[in-house]
Order: structure tokens, then sequence, then C-alpha cells
């Protein structure tokens, strides 16, 4: 028989009585049994202390629940009591501070658990990790939970229950399965420990009413309840110059407020005003102490404001004329810049909320003209241009921000010039017009999507450069100044609207693409990533961007890594080994398997050499290898040729079926360095663990090679390959070559610096080779005879000077046998 046990208190320490706290008209230790009863079970039961029986009993029993009280302390004994009462086999444990327990993931953990009994490797406790804080369970074997109980005086063992299983893994099978995100992310926190996490849980709860759910939600509505509360995104407009930014992110904040929690901050309370009232809910009075995404849309961001609002989350910058905008996470160039020696992440003017309404055809007789020169009349440029126009005869409206919003609007009848407030929405009005007067800035794209003739003046020598790279007809600075002279330029009217009727936009597609609100959900996706191989975070100048990620050099350790990525992590199956394999190199793994093999044994012979002066002593029985991210097996094949002890480890589980099948190798399923080193088929300690082209795709370098250490014999040697920052690919064309690397190689390493790196972890460099030479590569030389004289003459040279695009490293664990203790 199963037992759905549920354990609470209420003399919490940081919390009291947190169990008794409302959850949406429910306590929470209710709201908990509620979600328990869809786990099928025989038996539910509340197992409290005895001094709160008298609370609680009434409440478990509303539940269906019933009561079984026992030591406050000993909570081991509690539950032994439960099953000596109930007569179960089976016990599901959870607690009372969970109300968002995932029942999905808990019915599978005791799906698998009854399988586990009876298969030849029957486990006794057996939990999910990887798991969302506070949403998991656990499955014991209740003869054994009773025998643990009998064998342990450890008050943390009695006190937390599961550890007097897992802790003592000499007596007990204990399986810890990887969830592989099925239910959430660990890094999402669920539970009820603190005040604050149980106003987290509030909203929580509150967000999934207002969308309609009902308690026990879905464990993914709750997860998207979670980003709603936990991952705010953060708009951060400049209320001045003009008003183009601002309108901007109204817009912005329109399309996302209905799906994302929209916080809106302007410094200024008095500039707070300009912002739209309908949307005036979403204004906060104070920086948020974290957001899962700050976009700014600035005149121009500072180095300041950048480190400011970096330290609440991932800042994506639009629009960024100022020095801020080099440091920032994500960088969109919506309106085409001058980018002199600025890295943009994404230069996409169809992001630009363009007009619905447009003219079919462009006028070639120009009558109406609008002028407008921004929210803040740039220059006080406007009305002189609209009355240097009117005296030309034309019919010109000019919108006025020193005008009331009572005033006439455009359609009125009107004189010429005639001045009007400035008009919400006023793109869907450009089309009324046949000639557009305004400055560099989104008017002046709206109105050429909305089929308008475009003629820009230039406040600042800044805005005709831009306007002249655009290829708009644009009066210089000097010209647009003169303006106020309309006797002395007014005979070149006609040949300016002459050059606005004949100009078009050169290089600018303002074709309907993606929407800024799409791309910015795009990128409240993206995750932002610390140095993999030291954990430092410092904000470091990128060297290189494009759409799905943001490159730097750690400030500290010098390693090349991805800050900033928008894409999500491949899934390692059957397709990425055959399909993409395929797509990349033209054949897939397996019909590659016998090239890779023999490269292996090239490797060996490496390893071999560096073992010989390592481990001078090593027996036989000793020569273990520990291949991790070992694929398809074809180096472990090698190894297994070259009388190695082999054993792989790989997260496709295709590739490690096929490895113990097929060619009768042991292996594991399973991620690195979250392996238990338990389950490794072969015992450690390993004489070498290899990596082949797999070190760059771990975010967490670090883990992996202190891991890898305490599996490793001293004199043991780390051996892996990886892509090199300094071959030929790299130096003729850095962009070029980090645009090409995989969307999932977080970390691009360096020969020249990899010493240094691998010292700071305890291990020393014996050797490293420059590998995967490209003659065809080198400058100039794209179609040069393959192995011909050419070819071979740069072949050489690049083996000379180590150009290889890619390198392999030999290093010996540092220490003593001693040490291994």
């Amino acid at each position: 028989m199963i037992a759905v046990v549920l354990q609470s208190r209420l003399d919490s320490t940081r919390l009291p009585r947190k169990a008794l706290l409302d959850l949406e008209g429910k306590p929470v230790v209710q709201r908990v049994m509620d979600a328990l009863l869809g786990i099928p079970a025989d038996h539910y039961v509340l197992a409290c202390d005895e001094g709160s029986v008298d609370t609680f009993r009434p409440l478990a029993l509303e539940s269906g629940f019933s009561c079984i009280p026992g030591s406050h302390d000993n909570v081991l004994e509690r539950y032994c009591r439960v099953i000596q009462e109930t007569g179960s086999s089976i016990v599901v444990r959870a607690t009372g501070d969970n109300p968002y327990v995932c029942i999905p993931a808990a019915t599978y953990a005791l799906s698998r658990f009854k399988d586990l009994l009876l298969s030849n490797t029957p486990a006794d406790y057996l939990t999910l990790t990887n798991m969302p804080y506070g949403s998991g369970v656990e499955i014991f074997s209740a003869d054994k939970l009773v025998d643990a109980a009998m064998n342990t005086d450890s008050p943390y063992d009695r006190e937390h229950v599961g550890p007097a299983l897992y802790r003592h893994q000499d007596r007990y099978t204990c399986v810890f399965e990887d969830s592989r995100g099925c239910w959430g992310d660990p890094s999402v926190r669920l539970t009820i420990d603190t005040y604050d996490d149980y106003e987290r849980a509030r909203s929580i709860a509150a967000r999934l009413v207002t969308q309609g759910y009902s308690f026990p939600a879905p464990p993914q509505a709750v997860l998207e309840a979670w980003a709603w509360v936990e991952k705010p995104i953060l708009l951060c407009p400049a209320p001045y110059p003009g008003s183009g930014h601002l309108r901007r992110m109204e817009a912005l904040a329109y399309d996302l407020h209905h799906t994302r929690r929209i916080l809106v901050w302007i410094a200024k309370p008095e500039d707070r005003k300009r912002w739209s009232e309908s949307l005036g809910s979403l204004l906060i009075d104070s920086l948020p102490v974290k957001a899962g995404l700050v976009v700014l849309d600035p005149f121009r961001s500072s180095l300041r404001d950048v480190e400011r609002f970096r330290s609440i989350g991932p800042v994506v910058s639009i629009d960024d004329g100022g020095e801020g905008k080099a440091k920032v996470d994500y960088l969109i160039e919506i309106l085409p810049s001058l980018r002199r020696g600025t890295l943009v992440n994404d230069v996409n003017p169809s992001l630009l909320a363009l007009p619905r309404n447009r003219r079919s055809v462009i006028a070639q007789d120009i009558r109406t003209c609008l002028v407008c020169a921004g929210g803040d009349n740039a220059a006080s440029l406007a009305l002189p241009a609209s009355h240097w126009l009117s005296r030309a005869g034309y019919s010109v409206t000019v919108i006025d921000p020193a005008l009331s919003n009572t005033s006439q609007n455009p359609d009125q009848a009107r004189q010429s010039p005639m001045s009007i407030p400035p008009v919400a929405n006023l793109k869907e009005n450009l089309a009324n017009y046949d000639l557009v007067v305004t400055h560099y800035g989104c008017t002046a794209f709206e109105a050429v999507a909305a089929g308008c003739t475009v003629l820009l003046f230039s406040p600042t020598h800044y805005h005709y450069m831009l306007a002249k790279k655009a290829g708009f007809a644009v009066l210089s600075p000097l010209q647009s100044r003169m303006l106020s002279f309309p006797f002395l330029f007014q005979p070149r009217l006609s040949c300016f609207v002459r050059r606005a009727l004949e100009s078009r936009l050169s290089d600018i597609d303002l074709s309907s693409g993606t929407t800024l609100g799409s791309e910015i959900e795009r990128l409240w996706h993206a995750r932002q990533l610390s140095c993999p191989l030291c954990a430092h975070s410092g904000n470091e100048r990128p060297i290189h961007r494009d759409r799905h990620r943001t490159i730097v050099r750690c400030s500290r350790c010098s390693l090349l890594y991805t800050s900033f990525i928008a894409s999500l992590p491949p899934k390692y199956g059957r397709d990425y080994f055959f399909d993409e394999y395929k797509n990349q190199y033209g054949r897939t793994y397996l019909e590659d398997f016998d090239s890779i093999k023999r490269a292996g044994y090239a490797r060996l012979d490496r390893i071999e050499s560096c073992v010989a002066r390592s481990l001078p002593h090593l027996e036989a029985t000793e020569k273990k290898l520990l291949d991790i991210g070992c694929a398809w097996g074809p180096f472990l094949q090698a190894a297994l040729d070259r009388h190695w002890i082999p054993c792989g480890t790989d997260i496709s589980c295709d590739a490690v079926s096929y490895v113990q099948q097929t060619l009768g190798i042991q292996a594991v399923c399973a991620s690195f360095p979250a392996l238990d080193s338990s389950k490794i088929p072969v015992a450690p300690p390993f004489a070498s663990c290899t990596l082949w082209y797999v070190i760059e795709h771990f975010e967490d370098v670090e883990s992996v090679l202190h891991t890898v250490r305490n599996l490793l014999i001293p004199g043991g040697i780390l051996a892996f390959s990886t892509p090199s920052a300094r071959g030929i690919s790299a130096r003729k064309d850095r962009h070029s070559f980090l645009s090409q690397s995989p969307l999932d190689h977080y970390t691009i390493w360096d020969p020249s610096s990899v010493h240094a790196q691998l010292a700071r972890h305890g291990f020393t460099v014996m050797r490293t080779v420059s590998t995967g030479h490209h003659p065809e590569r080198f400058p100039l030389c794209s179609a040069i005879k393959r192995h011909g004289v050419v070819w071979k003459f740069l072949e050489q040279i690049s083996r000379l000077f180590s150009l290889g695009d890619t390198f392999e490293v030999y290093a010996v664990r540092n220490g003593r046998i001693e040490d291994l203790g």
C-alpha cells in the first residue's frame, strides 16, 4: 500500500505558523493537501507534532486526510508511526510549506519507484533532481525507512528524514533522477520559508486566479505565474529630447502588459506626466531590486546608468547614442546609426511600429505638407520651415508642442501655415500629407512607410550625417538655420522638394517583420551568464555581438565566453548526431565513426606519453579512462583497443545505448558534472578523463574541472579538444569566426592562456597540440588546389605557427596519492 505523508508544524523559526497563512481563501497547508490528493495512494496522512494536532486535525479531516501526531523533534519517528498504523510499503513524503508541489512530477516519481521495485535493482529512495525549489517529493521504501530510523542517531537525519537513507548509500540504494527541466528550472523558488517567500506565493496565487485557474493549478500555469511575479520587464524610456522614445515605450508596454508584468520607471516625477494615462498603473516610483529584463530606450546612456541597471537584470538598450551602450547585454539599433566602432546585436528598422494607414501612390504634385520637429521642437526649426513652405504656396500644417491639446486637429479646415498641438498616434495621420518635413527619427521612417515624400532638416551635424547615410533628402545644419531667413533661401525650395521626390532610402528594409514586442519577449527568455571558468561577472566590454548572443573576454581569467544568450540549449538526441552533424560536416556521426576513431589513436599516443611521465608505475588494472561526452563511442573503442579500461558518459541516451549494446563498453546516461560518481560503471579514480569537443558546451566549466580533478588520480591526465581563438579563421576575421561558432559553445579557448587558466584549478599543462589545419582558409586562398604545392606549404606554415582552428590540451592533475584519502 502507498501512503502520501505530509509533515507540518506551527513553530517555524523564520516564519511561525506559516502553514496557517492564507493563500487565496485557504490555509497554505490545505492548499498542499488539496494538491497531494492528485497522487494515487491508499492513505493520505498529515503527520504533525503532538502540540499542534488540535489545530491541524480539523483542517486535515476537511481535506480528506487523516491526522497522525508524533514527536516534535524526531520527524523520522512520525513517519515510522504512520507506516506502523497504515501498514504501507511505499511512502511519498511532502512538506506543508510547498503549496505548489508538482503533482505530475510526483506521480511520475512514484511510478518510476514502483517500476524499479519490479526490476533487478530496486530502489530504497527516489527523488527527481533539478526541479523548482519546493515542488518535489521524496519516495521511500517503508521497510528501509524504518530500518534507517533504527540505525541512525543523527539529529539531522531525524529532522529531515531523507538523509537517513541518502547519507548512508553504503546500506541503501538511492536514485536521484534528473528531471531534465520537464517541470521547470531549479532556479525557480516556490517554497514558503520566509515572509518574502510567502509574499511571492500570494502573488503567484493572485495571478493564477486572475488567469482563471483553480487550485491546484497546472505546473505550467504555476511557472508562468512565477515568471510574472519574479521576472517583470522594466521599461526605462527617455522623456527628452523629443517624444519618440516615450511613445515607443508606451506602444511596447501596451503590447506586452497582458502577458508580462511591466514596470515603467521615469526618473523625474514631473516627466511622468508625459506618460500615457491609460498605462499609468505601470509607473513605479523607485527601481525594483530585480527584473527579468531591463529595456532602456535612452537618448544617450552613461556607463554609470548601465552599471546600475545591470545590477537589476540583463539590459537591452534601443537606439542608444551614449557611451553606456558599449556595456549593455544586448544592443538593438532600429534607426540606423553611424556606428563608429560600436558593436550592435541587431540592426532592424522593421522593428519600427509602422503605420497601417498608407498611401496607394506617392504624390508627384506636392500640395499638402506636415512639419514636425519632435516633441521638443528640435532647434526651434518647425515654425521657420512651415513659413518657408507656406510662402511657396503649399498648404502647411505644423505641429507645435507649445499648444494645448484642446486645439484643432489636423483634419479640420485650416489656413496655412496652421499650428496644431501634438497629435496622438501621429503615424496614422501621415498618409494625409504629400510631403512630411521633419528631422531624422521615427517620424521620418514612418512617413516613408506611409508613402509620403520626406524632406529632413538637421538640428545637429549628427542628424545630418545619419540622414545622409540612410539616403534621405536633407538640409545641412547651416541650411536648416537659414530657414529663419526665407527671403534668402526661398529660391532653393523647389530644388530640395525635387530632391525629396527623387530620394530613395538605401539598404533600409521597412518590410513588415517581427515586432518590437515579440523581439523583447524573445530576449526576456534569454540568459545572462557569468564567466564559466572563474564565475566572475564584471561589466565586461563585448568583443562580439550578433542577434543571438553577446561574447566578452573575462577580465579576470581572459577566457572568451558568452555573457548573454538568446537561444535555447539544443537537445543532444539522435537528430543532433545525425541531421545537425551532417549539415555541418557532410555526413552523420556514425558515418564519421572510423575517422574519429583514427584520431582517437593519435590522442591516446599523447595521453600515454604523458602518463609515462606522470604515472610511471601505473598498473594495467589502474588504466581507467572516463570519456565525458562520449557520444557514440569512437574514442572509447580506440581506448579499448589500446588495453585501457574505458567508460563513457553522455546526456544522449540514444548514444549511450549504442555504446553499451553495440560496442559492449560501459557507459552511463547522465549530465556532467551533476553525475553521482557512485553511478559510474567503472569505479574511480581514473588515470585519464577526456572531453573531446565537449568542454565548450558547459556553462559551468569551474564545476566540471573540480569534478574531473576529484575523479582523477594525482598524476592523472585531463585531455580535451576545443576550437581555438588563435587559429587562422579567428585571426583572419574574428567577427566571422565568432558569428559561425555554434550557439551551444559557451566558451572559446586560447592556447596562449590555457596554462594559467588550468593552473588555477589544480592542473599543469604538459602539452598543447594545434589541430584542424585549413590552408584554404588563409587570405586569398579559398580556391587553392587541395593537397597541391601551395596547399602543402600553407599547411606547414599553419602547423609551424599553431594556426589550426582547433587545439588539444593535455594536463596533469597536481597533488599526491595520499590526497585521495
